[in-house]
Formats: structure tokens, sequence, C-alpha cells
């Protein structure tokens, strides 16, 4: 059959249903060529081309003007106009992205994609992600509800226009898009403070070791991080309490998914070349074909700013106005506890608290799965949330009834203060913009064009009687939360006297902090490397200092742990051993892709983390358990004072461990140890939501690359199954304040455009990959070199 004749939106949902290209071009006499041509023009068929539309709710008309890379800068004569303009461009760019994501936070992704998205639907529903969304909907002030309201106008007028070639996810899927309301954006909100805060793991996991360990040396020895003492606040910077007063504020401690954060730092203006403060941020998160982020620059009377706004949500999150540039990290204070509730046979339905028996509530959830029938999930509700045991990590879900509260079921604020943030010009004005923000919590770096430089923390932190890192009592008054810390007394630094400031998830202050931040901090590894970088650096920071730092792949886990195992095995003898240990010689810790040394300690670290782990957790925990010990791990390759190995046989488990890193490297590459570069194990694929559908991984998910970097290096790249990397430092983006005409530097690791026929579908890969960026000027009129498409009034 000729490619002319056949029915392509037959064969596009054949891929859907998971029919293979093979299986495709044997039924239609193609060869694999004729198909690639036939699937390449019908991706190309729906990328947006038009120049020009009409639409009768604007008053003016709106520019949407892209540059080389497919970024768009939207020119108004209103917010109105103008938001509706920004939604116009993220549809044409992302309409299914925005889709996935606004069904993620509702619950509905079942619907579209079946039974294998159930259980990201039960965790939206259990946790009630779309009923915190509407409820955030009503508490919103005017201006927020209007751009809301004219963004998704946006939306629609590109959905209303798709006519018959809607992006080709939806024809794959033999479905269409609906439209899109105000509560959606919300949703992609919640869904996103969810994702930033939710994460079980980091109180699971403390909690199966406490119980496997009790209270005693050995469960302190494992929730005790990696360096600890990696402070954001500077000495001085606060009035500590008595030190007869220290508890704990929080502790450090290695994430299972420690490359899941970010980076951010700030100069003042004598420490640049061009006199003004310099900010730089990446935030750390998984990368897909398609990126979260989305660039844009805003321009209308009201507002004067470009950046970057996570997709489905109309605001900048990360950006710059003339004023002022800022940029943001995850602080991982804790918004959420876990509760181990408590239940009888004789008072069914009842959970105990403060020595009554209180009544439990109930409501039902009723979830569409595509191709089998409706999912009824019943969400049982104690006196303080949800009850999560089946949601839970596998290893996890036998510790119940356990029930969940989270600030996100209060509350937002983060949209009303992005808007407010996007207008601000001074470091000052930032901070109060911060104040109706209530999750996440964020510790934002900022400069302005006045010399100031400024962290402020966001959010709403519980206050709490107490600090630990498992499951609180469900009965007890004492671990019930007392209030929020207020707005005012939040962790807050303007101008230090370093005259610098850097965040990397690491610990915000020392114990002496006079507040609980009840943190649970990533290792201060990043944030140790990023001050060196800073007080060591000659003479001013320039624009190239900066990019050599986002990309630097120093690892501090590597520099101290590696001379502790080369101590630990130096009375080796066998061969190979002594072979593999030589490239460990003389290392420094960088985390090159053609570094065999980096193969080699990576490798042996994990190994030695289920090692360590396996010493005293059950096997069906070792998983989920063993990649959040590397605090423990590291201090236990070289001394082991708490008894850790029960039989004294510490050493001889390091040189094991060594041993089966290396069998296991022979055996993957053989034994040439020249050729164990770290680029053939640390490889990433950017995949697609349907990826995973027969072969569209093939013709949907970007190439595989071998990627610099690990989970501890600032130049992020995360570690996933098999050191492979899947998540990191995707978006990168600088600011000087001192340019002119006011500008950001920035570089994403996929493209602007979610379309896979688009040219801007992967199109800044190579840069990424390369330490290039591109430049977004905040200027005052449209390009006249880019492309222009111009939204008319009717």
């Amino acid at each position: 059959m000729s490619i002319s004749d056949i029915d392509s939106l037959s064969i596009l949902r054949k891929l859907g249903n998971g029919v293979t290209i093979d299986q495709l071009c044997d039924e239609n006499g193609w060869s694999r060529t004729q198909f690639g041509t036939w699937f390449d023009d019908e991706c190309q068929r729906r990328v947006p081309n038009a120049d020009s539309a009409v639409n009768s709710s604007i008053k003016t008309p709106v520019t949407v003007a892209r540059d080389s890379f497919g970024i768009p800068s939207i020119f108004a004569e209103s917010a109105s106009d103008m938001f509706f303009g920004f939604g116009v461009a993220m549809a044409q760019d992302r309409l299914f992205q925005m889709d996935f994501l606004r069904r993620r936070g509702l619950g509905e992704l079942s619907e579209l994609l079946g039974p294998s998205h159930l259980e990201l639907d039960r965790t939206a529903r259990i946790i009630g992600l779309h009923r915190s969304a509407r409820a955030q909907w009503h508490d919103l002030d005017a201006h927020t509800k209007m751009v809301l309201e004219r963004f998704s106008d946006g939306v629609n007028h590109v959905i209303e226009n798709l006519g018959d070639l809607p992006p080709i996810e939806y024809s794959i899927l033999d479905a269409q898009p609906r439209r899109w309301t105000p509560i959606d954006s919300i949703a992609c909100e919640v869904e996103f403070q969810w994702y930033l805060t939710g994460r079980f793991p980091i109180i699971c996991i403390p909690e199966l070791v406490r119980r496997a360990l009790g209270d005693t040396p050995l469960y302190e020895q494992f929730i005790c991080g990696e360096a600890e003492n990696e402070a954001i606040l500077p000495t001085g910077s606060y009035t500590p309490i008595p030190s007869s007063q220290f508890d704990p504020i929080g502790e450090v401690f290695t994430p299972p998914d420690e490359g899941t954060g970010s980076n951010n730092w700030a100069v003042a203006g004598d420490r640049s070349a061009s006199g003004a403060p310099m900010i730089a941020s990446d935030p750390h998160i998984a990368i897909d074909a398609n990126s979260c982020w989305y660039e844009a620059r805003l321009k209308c009377p009201e507002y004067d700013v470009a950046g970057m706004a996570y997709v489905g949500m109309p605001a900048l999150m990360f950006g710059r106005t003339p004023g002022v540039g800022w940029s943001i990290t995850n602080n991982i204070c804790s918004l959420r506890d876990l509760y181990q509730e408590t239940a009888s046979d004789e008072h069914p339905g009842c959970y105990l608290f403060d020595g009554q028996w209180l009544n439990s509530t109930r409501r039902t959830e009723v979830i569409s799965v595509k191709g089998q029938g409706d999912h009824v999930e019943t969400v049982t509700l104690s006196h303080n949330g949800p009850i999560v045991d089946s949601i839970l990590p596998p290893a996890a879900r036998h510790t119940g009834p356990v029930s969940i509260r989270w600030v996100g079921m209060s509350g937002g604020g983060w949209l009303t203060s992005l808007l407010q943030m996007n207008r601000a010009n001074t470091v000052a004005e930032l901070h109060e913009a911060m104040r109706p923000w209530h999750v996440p919590t964020f510790c934002v770096v900022s400069g302005d064009s006045n010399g100031n430089i400024g962290l402020k923390a966001t959010g709403k932190i519980p206050r709490r009687n107490s600090y630990h890192r498992s499951y609180r009592d469900g009965s007890a008054p004492h671990d019930q939360w007392q209030g929020y810390i207020p707005f005012d007394e939040m962790p807050e630094l303007i101008n230090p006297e370093c005259n610098w400031i850097r965040t990397a998830n690491n610990r915000t202050a020392a114990n002496d902090y006079p507040h609980m931040l009840s943190g649970c901090w990533s290792s201060g590894h990043r944030a140790g490397r990023i001050r060196e970088i800073l007080e060591s650096h000659q003479g001013t920071f320039a624009l190239d200092d900066f990019v050599q730092m986002q990309n630097d792949v120093i690892s501090g886990r590597a520099q101290e742990c590696t001379p502790k195992l080369l101590k630990a095995l130096s009375s080796e003898s066998d061969p190979d051993l002594l072979r593999a240990l030589s490239f460990l010689q003389g290392w420094n810790g960088s985390i090159d892709v053609d570094s065999v040394a980096a193969t080699i300690f990576n490798v042996f670290f994990t190994l030695w983390q289920m090692r360590v782990t396996r010493e005293h957790i059950p096997e069906e925990q070792l998983e989920l358990v063993g990649n959040a010990a590397g605090g423990v791990a590291s201090r236990l390759i070289d001394q082991d004072a708490v008894r850790w190995f029960q039989n004294d046989d510490r050493e001889r488990a390091v040189s094991e461990t060594f041993k089966a890193a290396v069998d296991l490297l022979s055996d993957r590459f053989g034994n040439d140890m020249e050729t164990w570069q770290w680029g053939k194990l640390h490889i990433l694929t950017k995949s697609h939501p349907l990826g995973r559908i027969g072969d569209l991984g093939e013709l949907l998910n970007h190439a595989p690359i071998s990627v610099k970097g690990d989970m501890v290096t600032v130049g992020n790249t995360g570690q996933g199954p098999d050191w492979t990397s899947i998540s990191g430092a995707g978006y990168r983006l600088i600011h000087d304040m001192g340019t002119n005409p006011p500008c950001m530097w920035a570089v994403d690791g996929q493209g602007q455009s979610g379309h896979p026929g688009s040219p801007h579908y992967n199109d800044q890969e190579h840069d990424w990959l390369n330490a290039g960026y591109h430049q977004i000027i905040l200027s005052e009129a449209p390009d006249p070199t880019a492309i222009q498409f111009i939204i008319k009034p009717a």
C-alpha cells in the first residue's frame, strides 16, 4: 500500500494499542525507512505554523514573537490580553503535557492512559489533590483569578482551532483534549506542591530503620547524613538560642532521590565583573522527553519579566524583571507528617486521640480506567487526615494504620506570590511578595539592580513540640501541630558580610536557630563545593565563571571517601583489585564521562550502601532503605565506632564489596579496565509518557546520551537504577543585574516544544551537554527577526 493511500489515524491508533513498527510495516508493505518518513510527516503536520489568529476576547493585538529556539516573547497592551497570549503560546507548544499534568493532579490519568497509571491516580485521590485545587480557587484574589481565567481562554483558543490535527499523542490514544479550566492550572500547581513536599520515603525509611534498630546509637548513626555542617545561614546572621536549649531543628539525611534537588547562589556587586549582583540557579528534577519548564518573556504595562514557568501554571517561577532576579531551591523542611494511628476491634471505625475514640469518616472516589470498568476507592480519614497505608512504598505498607497531614490540604498561595514576584523590582519587594505562600517551602535567592542580594525561605512550616524523623503518634496531643512559624520569622538574609549566598538543599541553619525548622536536608556536598569555589575564586565573577560552576562535577563524597577506601584496602594483594585501586590513586573526584575512577568509586559505593544496610535491615526492605544509607556507609569505610558490623568484620566487608564491584564491571565491560568509563553506565534517556507502549519509545523518546556528574555533584545528573541518569539539573539560568539591556542566560536539556515533529523538540540538548546558553533579552518591543504570531481582536 502506498503512503498516500493509508489511513493514518488507524495506524496511529494501532501504535497506541501496542502494535509494533515491524508488524505495521508487514501489514502495509513498507520498509522501515518508509514508515519513518510517514511518522515524521504525521508529527510535523501537527506543529502549529500559522502567523495570525483572531479572537473576540482580546481588546488589542497580542504578539507572540519566537526566537531561534522557539521561545516566545509575548507583548500586549494589558495583563488580561497578555495572559491570554501566554495560554496560547504554552498550549501551542505543550498541550498534551499540560493535559498529562492536570490529570496527574486531578487523579485522571487512567482515563487517558489505562491501568498502568492507576496507582498515580489513587495517590492523587487519596491525598485529595483535586479537592485542594478546588478549595484553593475559592481563596484566590481577583487578580489571580483573572490571570487563571484569561490563561485558560488562551489555551482553549488553541484547542478550539486544532481541527483534525491535534498533538500526535491524542491521535495515538484515540482521544481529544477537553477544555482547560482555571482549576486545571491549580491542579498542576497542587500536584507539583505534592511532588516537592510529599515524599513518603523520607519518613518511611527512618521508621523502618527505627523498628529494626530501636532508639539506639545504631539508629542515630543511620539517620545522620553527609557533610552535616554545611549550613545556609552564616554564624551571626540570626540571634541564637542558648546552647542549653538545643534540640535538633532538623537533620541531614541521604534521601534515596538525592539527585532531585537544586542549587542556587548569588554574589554581591563587588564580587562581579559588572559591579552588580549575579545570581545562578539550576533546579534538579526528573529529565523527561519534555521539560517541565516553559521559558517565556512577558511584557505589558503591568508586567515586564522573563524566565520559566512550570508547565500549566501562568506565572514565571524562576526569572527576572528589570530590577530584580531570583532563583529557587527546595528548602526541604517538612510540611507533612505521617501519624501512626491506634485502632481497636472494640471500637470499629474509630481512632484513638487524647484518650477518646473518635469516629473516622469516609469518602468515595471513582476513577475512570481506559479499557476497564471504574475503580472505586474508599478513602478513610482519621482526625489527622487520610489513611495512606496502601500508597506508601511497598516495603512500608505493613506499618499501618498510618495517616497524613499536609500543609497543602490547608492552603496554597504559591501562584498569587509568583505573580507578585513577577512584578517586583527590588529584593525587598520580592521577599514581601512571598507572604501569601503556604507550600512548598523554598529558598529564594535574589539580587537587584540597587546592589542588594538576599535569601528568603518561603512556605508555612508547622510548629512542632519535638523533632524526629519517623512516624508521629496520632493519638497524642503532643504530636499535633502548634500553628506555623510566622512569615517574618522565617530564615532570611539581606547583604550578608561574606557578600555571597548559596543553597543546595543543605541544612538551613545550625541547631541554635530559634525555630525548629523540621528539616530533612540533603547532604552538604554540593553546598560545600559551591562554597569552596565562592571563597577561593580570585578576582571577580563573570558569566563564564558561573557557567563553569553550574557544570562542575567534582564529587565531595568521592573526595571524602576515596582516601578512606584506599587506606582500608592498603593490604590488598589481588592483582585485579590492585589494578582497580590504581585508578583511584591521585583521582580528584571529578565525575567525567571518560573517567574510570568515577565508575569504580560509584559502583563500589552503591554496593557498599547495600552491604551496610543488609547488616540490619530485612531483605524485602533493602531496595528502599539501602539507597538512603549514604551517611552511615561513608563513615563505615574506615571506622565502626558504634559496632554496626555485629561480628566486627568491617574490613572484610569493605574488601568483599570492592571485589564485588570489580567483578560486576568485569562481567559487564570485560577485563580491560581502561574501558570502564563512567559514560558507559551513566546514560540518560529522556522518556516520553507514552514511551512504554509498544515501540513508541523508539519514536518519542530522545536517543540515549552519556552524561557527566552524579547525584552529589553541582553539575547534577542524579542516579537511577543501574547507575543510569534519570534526573538532575535539566535547566540552568544565570542573571547579571548589571547587563544593559536587562537579560538572562539559560539552557534547557530538551527544547521548547513538546511536538516530536518540531525542530525545537530537543534542540537545546547539544548546548546543555556542552555548557552552552542562550540569551533572553527584556526588550521593549518584539525582535523584528523573530517569527511572529499575531492574535487580533475579532
